[in-house]
């Protein structure tokens, strides 16, 4: 919180104090989402130094890799921690979580690129995603590269419903799914960060 809090300025410290409250009432509803959003920062910050984001947009990107997931405030625990496939009913409240972390963030609109990569992470670069069925580079940079970062992690981890991929495994459904659901230089870059960890 201490470094996010720096990413603010001295007049909106009010708001990264309500920003704060609402990260913890997301967490203790669903213990996964604190944890991810820091490492998908992780991943965000890197892959953006990479493809060289300005210092500006770096920081809106890693603000809204950390606030990505703070919509599902507004989804009942029993969905989010569901073990069982979602109904259709519950997919489309849990696809409306992005629109919802907008509407919570409306106090930083003036941050475009933050706004955008949370509104469009969970679009495809082949045009099949949500909510705006936006394609290629027509969806923000920071919101490609979000998804991929998004993704990644997500399969790694586990959830109430599977067990978490083992690394390889991840890799190679991001290799698979470049050019389709993911942005090729956004899993270039991340795959080209991972190698170099080796």
């Amino acid at each position: 919180f201490e470094e996010i809090k720096a990413f603010f300025d001295s007049d909106e410290n009010q708001l990264f104090g309500g920003v704060r409250v609402l990260l913890s009432t997301v967490s203790a509803k669903d213990r996964y989402t604190f944890k991810h959003s820091e490492r998908v920062m992780e991943y965000c910050e890197k892959i953006g130094k990479v493809l060289g984001l300005n210092k500006n947009r770096l920081r809106e990107l890693k603000i809204a890799a950390l606030l990505h997931d703070i919509g599902k405030v507004e989804i009942p625990e029993e969905v989010l921690n569901k073990s069982t496939p979602l109904s259709s009913s519950e997919l489309l409240l849990m696809r409306n979580h992005p629109s919802y972390s907008v509407d919570i963030l409306e106090p930083l609109s003036d941050m475009e690129s933050l706004i955008h990569a949370i509104k469009f992470h969970h679009e495809r670069y082949d045009g099949k995603g949500y909510p705006s069925g936006i394609r290629g580079n027509n969806i923000p940079l920071e919101a490609r590269i979000l998804c991929v970062a998004d993704a990644y992690d997500a399969m790694l981890s586990d959830r109430p419903y599977r067990r978490g991929m083992e690394k390889e495994e991840a890799l190679e459904e991001l290799r698979d799914n470049s050019g389709t659901q993911f942005d090729p230089l956004v899993v270039d870059t991340l795959l080209n960060i991972l190698n170099k960890r080796n």
